[in-house]
């Protein structure tokens, strides 16, 4: 019980701080640093099965990438959210080849087939 409420104040805690570097990044014109935040805090948010609210913070961060043309940080991130998406087992198959396919076209646009690969044999 005890170490349970440990895991629980662990996680609020990270949360809170992930949530306060991102807005003191926005602020300081850190737009990819802020964006990358943002993808790590919906993968935070997944793990600890808020997936509505993962979605929306992983897509935030996703979007400022795409906008930020931040193509091989978008790419590691799809990547990663996906890989999470698939250890978790919680219905989310399909979302989670979308989101490694994503990963795989972005490595291909930029030559890196080996990395490509890597998504497809997830």
């Amino acid at each position: 019980m005890e170490k349970s409420r440990q895991k629980r104040e662990n996680y609020d805690k990270s949360r809170e701080i992930l949530s306060e570097v991102c807005d003191i990044l926005k602020k300081t014109e850190m737009k990819t640093d802020s964006a990358v935040y943002h993808c790590t805090l919906g993968e935070l948010l997944a793990a600890k099965g808020s997936m509505k609210e993962a979605f929306q913070t992983f897509e935030t961060g996703a979007s400022e990438l795409l906008i930020l043309e931040a193509r091989p940080a978008l790419a590691m991130a799809y990547q990663s959210f996906g890989r999470l998406l698939k250890k978790l087992k919680n219905g989310n198959s399909s979302k989670s080849l979308e989101y490694l396919t994503k990963a795989a076209d972005l490595y291909r646009e930029m030559e890196l087939p080996e990395e490509a690969l890597k998504c497809t044999d997830e």
